[in-house]
């Protein structure tokens, strides 16, 4: 058995931050869970993103009903 990392894996230097939704009425981040998502899918339109993921929420300090929108990226190997 070996241990670590396989052999020629590379490092990884760059780090993104990937910020919490947040209340366009108070700005909380606070929310229920998820409900109804909904995919809509835009590969192959030339855009810079493949899909966009629609998330229905509410906030746990004000009561907004919001929809969080979630653009999806593909991956380059």
């Amino acid at each position: 058995m070996t241990r670590g990392r396989p052999k020629g894996s590379k490092n990884i230097t760059s780090v993104a931050e990937v910020v919490p939704s947040r209340c366009p009425n108070c700005g909380s981040s606070r929310r229920t869970a998820y409900e109804n998502p909904y995919y809509r899918d835009y590969s192959g339109q030339g855009l810079e993103f493949v899909g966009i993921w629609y998330r229905a929420c509410k906030c746990l300090d004000c009561g907004v009903s919001r929809r969080d929108r979630e653009k999806v990226y593909a991956f380059s190997k």
